[in-house]
């Protein structure tokens, strides 16, 4: 554990400026996201659901990523608290490393789940087409 608290205070600077270039994912998965969601919708819709189906997506979607925001921030915590606490040697390369790691899960998040739910919901949309047997 580190004891010096320059080296925590350092370790906490990098950290935040590192912040901008972490929300600027986020912000860009986030439009992502919006994109899916509105597929959603649109695929929804298609398929002949109901209009409330629409706003239930929009409200799932918000909470949804409320609930990633949180999350992605509580990980980008944890990458400064795991770097201040392991990192012994204030090595430069495991800090870029957490910081990468973390960022690719948190970016990458919304998108692959949304991806998941549309191909989900993709596989449930009714083929008008069928021919019944009679």
């Amino acid at each position: 554990m580190l004891t010096n608290n320059l080296h925590r205070t350092d370790i906490y600077r990098w950290w935040e400026a590192k912040r901008w270039e972490y929300n600027k994912g986020l912000l860009i998965s986030g439009a992502f996201g919006s994109v899916f969601a509105w597929l959603a919708m649109a695929l929804e819709e298609s398929a002949y659901l109901a209009i409330d189906a629409s706003i239930v997506i929009i409200i799932t979607f918000l909470l949804f990523y409320g609930l990633y925001m949180t999350a992605a921030n509580l990980l980008y915590y944890l990458g400064f608290a795991i770097d201040s606490t392991f990192n012994i040697n204030n090595d430069e390369d495991i800090r870029h490393i957490l910081f990468t790691c973390g960022y690719w899960v948190s970016v990458l998040t919304v998108p692959i789940a949304l991806f998941i739910y549309i191909t989900i919901l993709m596989g449930t949309v009714p083929d008008h087409n069928y021919q019944y047997p009679v």
